[in-house]
């Protein structure tokens, strides 16, 4: 009776794991993971330069150049020129008037707030000082209201160096009086001496060997 009843228990119990086990190959496979597609990481190439490394450019075998510092020129693109006598209107975006070869008379950007009728002429003879070269004719009186006026003579291969003759015309008779001052530099390369003044006389300057006044 005994063996009887174990025979059956054994039984019972194997046919319990058969049922487990073909549960367990009943049940779908769990799916692999998805792999992620590779992604490509792009990046805009870097154009800009570093403030730091003044040498070379990026990506490049080449030096850097220096860039050239940013100056307001004194001399406007409207130029004037004439061997003698030059008579312009002139305003506030500048003018360069050219007399012979050498003479010029420069009205700055923005020198001027108005237009004027200008005069820049030669005039013979003696006037005032010991008169180094030719004699120049301004008018009328003018007063920059920036940038100093440029004023260039040509001066002798002789004279080594020279003063400007600034002649004053005032009143009715037109009475002249004048003053003598020093360049603002002399040029010997270019033969010329340079005047940078605020303000234009109406009547003449030419150069002097006279001292300063």
């Amino acid at each position: 009776m005994q063996t009887h009843k174990s025979q059956w228990l054994t039984r019972a119990v194997l046919v319990v794991i058969s049922a487990v086990s073909f549960g367990a190959c009943q049940k779908p496979a769990p799916a692999p993971a998805k792999v992620p597609e590779p992604t490509q990481m792009t990046e805009a190439p870097d154009t800009t330069w570093d403030a730091a490394d003044a040498g070379t450019e990026p990506n490049s075998g080449n030096k850097r150049k220096k860039e050239p510092e940013l100056r307001r020129s004194a001399r406007p693109e409207l130029k004037l020129r004439n061997d003698s006598k030059i008579q312009a209107s002139v305003d506030s975006s500048g003018a360069e008037l050219i007399l012979g070869a050498k003479a010029a008379l420069v009205f700055p950007v923005s020198a001027l707030s108005s237009a004027v009728a200008y005069s820049f002429a030669q005039r013979q003879g003696p006037v005032g000082p010991k008169r180094i070269g030719l004699n120049y004719t301004f008018g009328p009186a003018v007063t920059s209201a920036g940038e100093p006026f440029v004023l260039e003579l040509p001066l002798p291969e002789w004279a080594k160096e020279a003063n400007f003759a600034i002649v004053h015309l005032t009143g009715e008779k037109r009475k002249m009086g004048w003053v003598v001052v020093a360049p603002t530099r002399v040029d010997s390369k270019k033969g010329v001496a340079v005047l940078e003044t605020p303000e234009l006389p109406d009547g003449m300057i030419y150069l002097t060997s006279d001292k300063p006044d």
